[in-house]
């Protein structure tokens, strides 16, 4: 996936100048986690290019391990539902590592 990335330079008397325009590759995943928040199953959607590793965690908000895991994705869309249901309500941390890219989500438990 494509994205585009526009650098604009904004003086103090409200002039602007779109100095130069950009692409970012997204190295070949996406992911998307959803719903947020949620009351109990929370979707893991990934996209990768080729078969890849997911490497999954996932945290409360002090950091304290509450499960981890490795899948591995075959090209395309995959899916991972995570029933978080018998957590308590709050705030979690999933942390999310394909290849050498990491991300972290931001979680609302309700």
């Amino acid at each position: 996936m494509t994205k585009y990335v526009q650098l604009a330079q904004y003086d103090f008397d409200g002039t602007s100048e779109i100095l130069a325009t950009t692409t970012l590759s997204c190295e070949n995943s996406e992911v998307l986690v959803y719903p947020n928040p949620t009351t109990g199953v929370l979707n893991i959607q990934v996209f990768v290019a080729e078969s890849s590793e997911l490497n999954y965690r996932i945290m409360d908000i002090n950091g304290a391990q509450i499960e981890k895991d490795q899948v591995t994705v075959s090209n395309g869309n995959f899916t991972l539902r995570k029933d978080l249901s018998s957590l308590s309500s709050g705030v979690y941390i999933v942390e999310l590592t394909i290849g050498n890219k990491v991300t972290f989500h931001r979680i609302v438990k309700n």
